[in-house]
């Protein structure tokens, strides 16, 4: 063999592992860039999670107090309607229950 050729080989053989370095650097680029896309997408679904997640605890919440404020309102406007019974209409009322549950446990 000359040493022409000798020489067009080694330059085909170091160009061939130079475009395999090269190769192998890009795919690592490649799987790393692809790694942190891949943790950017799962941050940022946790982080959108998160916040549907709090609106609707804070949504539950309103809505929990809502609730709670109108079963009060009802509740003082009971206590209102009978604190304006007269006392002896209400006397008769308490007497006729008691009358009715003694009397219902009483015939059995």
């Amino acid at each position: 063999m000359s040493v022409e050729v000798l020489v067009k080989i080694r330059k085909a053989e170091e160009e061939a592992r130079a475009a395999v370095e090269e190769a192998r650097a890009k795919a690592q680029r490649i799987v790393s860039d692809a790694r942190a896309e891949a943790e950017r997408i799962v941050e940022e679904a946790r982080f959108r999670a998160e916040a549907e997640a709090r609106a609707y605890l804070d949504r539950a919440a309103e809505l929990a107090g809502t609730e709670a404020s109108e079963t009060m309102r009802r509740a003082e406007e009971e206590r209102k309607a009978l604190l304006s019974i007269p006392p002896e209409r209400f006397k008769k009322a308490v007497d006729l229950i008691v009358e009715r549950v003694v009397k219902g446990h009483g015939g059995r």
